[in-house]
C-alpha cells in the first residue's frame, strides 16, 4: 500500500474536477485514509460517489466527518464479518476439525459445571462403527451379508382373520353335466316328435363334465352374457329372424 499524501489525494480530485475548502481538509481525508487503509484513489471514488447521492455535495470538513460517519464506519464494521466468513469457509484439516471439536467440548463442560445441578456433556463420542448395522435388519437377518435382501425391506404382516376363517374354500362353485330326472315336453302336442341336437359339431360341444373357474358373480354375468349373444346371433341367422323380441 502506497503512502497516501495531500498531492496524491490533489491529483486525484483534479480528474473528477472536484474542488475542496482549504488544506485543512487534505489532511483530514489523509488521515482517514490511514485509519481505514485506503488508497488514494479510492478516497476519491468513494467521496464521488458520495457526493453525487448528496446532489453535489461540498468537500469541507464537516461533509468530511458526514462522510466518515456514513461511509467508512460501515465500510470499517463490514470487512470482520467477511474475514470470519472467510475463515470458516476455507478448508480445514483433520487436526483443525478435531481442536474445534475439543474446543466446544471444553465450552460444554465450563457450562454444566456452573448448571444447578450439574449435568454431563449430552455429546456422543465421534467414532464410526467397525460393523455399521440397523437394528430392524439385525432383528431379521442373522447373517450380516444379507443386509440389502429383499427380507430387509418387506414388512412381515400376518395373514387376515377373515381370509383365514372364510368358508367353501377349495370347493367348486359352478359345475357342468348331466342333469337327473329331466325329460322334455311340449306345450300343445306330446306327440309332435320334439328332438334335441347339438347346435354346433361335437368337436366344439361339451361332452363332459368340467368345473366353472368363475367365483365372481360379475365374471359369471359376462361370461353367460356372450354365450347367449351368440346364441342368438345363430339362432336368427338359422331361422333367418329379422330381430328378436323378449316372451310377455
Amino acid at each position: 500500500m502506497d503512502q497516501v499524501t495531500a498531492e496524491s489525494l490533489k491529483e486525484e480530485m483534479e480528474i473528477f474536477s472536484v474542488s475542496y475548502e482549504d488544506d485543512a481538509v487534505l489532511d483530514k481525508m489523509v488521515e482517514q485514509c490511514i485509519c481505514n487503509r485506503l488508497e488514494a484513489n479510492e478516497m476519491v471514488n468513494e467521496w464521488v460517489a458520495f457526493s453525487s447521492t448528496k446532489k453535489g455535495l461540498k468537500l469541507t470538513i464537516n461533509t468530511l466527518q458526514q462522510f466518515e460517519h456514513e461511509v467508512l464506519n460501515k465500510r470499517s464494521q463490514s470487512k470482520p464479518s467477511s474475514r470470519k466468513d472467510e475463515a470458516y469457509n476455507r478448508p480445514m484439516d483433520i487436526h483443525t476439525i478435531q481442536e474445534l471439536i475439543k474446543a466446544e467440548e471444553e465450552d460444554d463442560d465450563l457450562l454444566d459445571s456452573y448448571s444447578t445441578p450439574a449435568k454431563g456433556s449430552q455429546k456422543r463420542a465421534l467414532t464410526t462403527p467397525e460393523h455399521p448395522r440397523s437394528k430392524r435388519s439385525a432383528a431379521l437377518l442373522p447373517s450380516p451379508s444379507l443386509l440389502l435382501s429383499p427380507a430387509s425391506f418387506s414388512p412381515s404382516a400376518t395373514p387376515s382373520q377373515k381370509y383365514s376363517q372364510r368358508g367353501a374354500k377349495g370347493e367348486v362353485v359352478v359345475t357342468f353335466g348331466a342333469v337327473q330326472g329331466t325329460r322334455w315336453v311340449g306345450r300343445k302336442d306330446p306327440g309332435a316328435g320334439v328332438q334335441v341336437e347339438l347346435l354346433e359339431g361335437p368337436e366344439n360341444s361339451l361332452c363332459c363334465s368340467y368345473k366353472f373357474m368363475f367365483q365372481r358373480l360379475r365374471d359369471v354375468h359376462n361370461v353367460l352374457a356372450e354365450k347367449i349373444e351368440d346364441l342368438g346371433k345363430s339362432l336368427i341367422s338359422h331361422f333367418k329372424i329379422e330381430e328378436l323380441s323378449c316372451a310377455p
